[in-house]
């Protein structure tokens, strides 16, 4: 894959600075055609090895992908708030623990709002 990935950008530049070459860059897109073919088949085998990782692990994974979103919501406000503490680790640490927090808050919120509203229009 890393040479696919070489090979790839080696030939963009390769054509942007011979511009004489630029009616080959037909095989650009068939390399990057391979790639993603490459990048793809191996995200599919990484199915696999999430089926085999202990299930509290696996919660904790599935946690943070259910507030995602809430995690983008939060974050740039959270920031902005607590730019003031400038002591390395204790801003990370409260940083990260507010967000995860807050967008845990907010995902519980929105889920109950979003139960209210299906349960009014029965759907």
């Amino acid at each position: 894959m890393i040479v696919l990935m070489f090979l790839y950008f080696g030939s963009k530049l390769f054509f942007v600075k011979y511009e004489i070459y630029a009616s080959f860059q037909i095989v650009n897109q068939y390399v990057l055609l391979l790639l993603l073919f490459v990048i793809f088949n191996n995200l599919n085998n990484i199915e696999k090895i999430f089926k085999k990782i202990p299930k509290s692990i696996f919660n904790v994974i599935n946690l943070i992908a259910k507030i995602t979103l809430e995690i983008y919501l939060v974050q740039y406000v959270l920031i902005d708030l607590l730019k003031n503490i400038s002591v390395f680790p204790v801003n990370f640490i409260v940083l990260t623990l507010s967000i995860f927090l807050s967008a845990c808050v907010l995902n519980f919120i929105s889920s109950k709002i979003q139960q209210f509203i299906f349960r009014r229009t029965n759907l």
